[in-house]
């Protein structure tokens, strides 16, 4: 925000109109201190937090809500919306656009702990999220079939970790492809009266794909997201 330049200061060089100056200076005196406060309280970083009651179901992707008006949200601000009766659920993103005048904010939403449905949420200013392989995300077991395509669908790379388990005395491999191309591949002979295991890791980025080729139906299947 603007502060209002303070008019020309009196000057005893100037008699004849020293009294007229000093009074108009004195009394631009109480709005340079509202301006200056509120200055001051926006580096305090009071303009880029405020309390929304917008019901919003904890996700990733495009969120919109109606927060304090006035304030300093720029877009590709990072932000933290968290609610504020529990913080530990929240929601991370960067500012796709902000209206002063309505408060209407459209964050788009990276990150996510917790889940649900609330309508009390305290938006603040936050560092960029650490948005490498890893941070945020925790290792999950999926179910996977063989021959079927599965897709990435969030907006960071995930860590797929197949196993395939044979029968005794057999031979197992395993192929990860992404996007139709080989990507991994493991192939295991047992010993006698052995159990043969293949194991393939493969990088899944946003957006793309990956099916599974085994010679068995056994599979465990983790991936990091």
């Amino acid at each position: 925000m603007a502060i209002t330049p303070l008019p020309a200061a009196p000057s005893r060089l100037s008699p004849t109109d020293f009294s007229v100056k000093a009074d108009a200076f004195v009394a631009a005196l109480p709005t340079f201190v509202a301006e200056a406060n509120a200055l001051a309280a926006a580096m305090n970083l009071n303009d880029t937090t405020s309390i929304s009651t917008t019901s919003l179901a904890i996700g990733t992707g495009t969120q919109s809500l109606t927060v304090d008006a006035s304030k300093s949200y720029q877009p590709g601000m990072s932000v933290k919306i968290a609610r504020t009766s529990s913080p530990s659920n929240w929601m991370h993103g960067d500012v796709t656009s902000y209206n002063a005048g309505t408060g209407a904010l459209v964050v788009n939403v990276l990150d996510v702990l917790g889940s649900g449905t609330y309508t009390d949420w305290t938006v603040t200013f936050s560092a960029p999220m650490m948005s490498g392989l890893g941070y945020g995300q925790t290792w999950q077991t999926v179910t996977r079939v063989a021959g079927t395509t599965y897709y990435n669908t969030t907006e960071r790379p995930i860590a797929l970790s197949v196993k395939a388990a044979a029968a005794l005395d057999s031979q197992a491999y395993l192929i990860v492809s992404v996007n139709g191309e080989e990507t991994g591949s493991s192939t295991a002979t047992s010993a006698t009266g052995q159990a043969p295991v293949a194991f393939v890791s493969v990088i899944i980025p946003p957006g793309e794909n990956y099916s599974i080729t085994t010679s068995t139906n056994t599979l465990t299947c983790r991936e990091l997201r």
